[in-house]
Order: structure tokens, then C-alpha cells, then sequence
């Protein structure tokens, strides 16, 4: 199992099927940060600011494979895009989810904090 660099050509019709197999609306090619995933199990994408803060974003599994795996795909994920980002000099990578395990996954496996306050995640379309 190896993580690679997304390639939107070979890589985003495989995530909008996990998208699709999820019954979620698949993210733009053009919304999609600096991605990584491993094949046939999970895919993340990160998000610079021009600051030593990194967004971790859209987060996305293959609902069909096998869970342990799946799992195994998820950790190997974060732990090279965190040491990726530490190469890139961010200082703080900020990450949110709705998803219970997910969130549990970030705190207890990967050394995050959660934030005391109660967020709501505000979005404008421009165009």
C-alpha cells in the first residue's frame, strides 16, 4: 500500500464513483486542493493559505473495500500528508468533519485537538 500524488486525469473518475457510491455530490476537479490517495481505498486533499496554516479537506473512502484496509489507506494517508506539510513549513493543519469516526480518528490516532467552540461552515459561490 503506497500513497501517491492525485492525478486528476487517471484519479477523479475513480473518486466520483466513492462520491457516488456514498450518495454525496462529488466535489469540481477545480475545487480540489494538492491531492493524495491511495488506489482503490481512500483520497485527501490539502489546501495551502499562503500562512503556515494548511487546510485538510474532502476526505473520500471506497465504501466497497475492505474495512481493515480501508482503514490501513485512511492512517498511511494522514501520516504522509502531515509529514509532507511539515516539509512545506505549515505549522498547523486544520481539518473538519461531521463524521463521528472520522473525528475520533483524528484525536486519537493522529495527535489533533478539537476546538472548543461550535463552528457552522459558512460557503458563498462566487460565480
Amino acid at each position: 500500500m503506497r500513497v501517491d500524488i492525485f492525478n486528476n486525469e487517471n484519479d477523479l473518475a475513480i473518486i466520483t464513483k466513492w462520491y457516488e457510491q456514498r450518495g454525496l455530490e462529488p466535489i469540481e476537479a477545480r475545487f480540489l486542493g494538492q491531492g493524495f490517495i491511495v488506489k482503490d481505498y481512500a483520497a485527501v486533499f490539502v489546501y495551502a493559505t499562503g500562512t503556515p496554516i494548511c487546510l485538510l479537506e474532502n476526505l473520500i473512502t471506497n465504501k466497497n473495500a475492505n474495512a481493515e484496509l480501508r482503514d490501513e489507506a485512511i492512517d498511511l494517508l494522514v501520516t504522509t500528508v502531515t509529514n509532507f506539510l511539515k516539509l512545506k513549513s505549515c505549522e498547523l493543519i486544520k481539518a473538519q468533519s461531521t463524521i463521528d469516526v472520522v473525528t475520533k480518528r483524528a484525536l486519537d490516532k493522529h495527535g489533533f485537538e478539537q476546538s472548543r467552540e461550535k463552528y457552522v461552515i459558512l460557503t458563498k459561490r462566487l460565480s
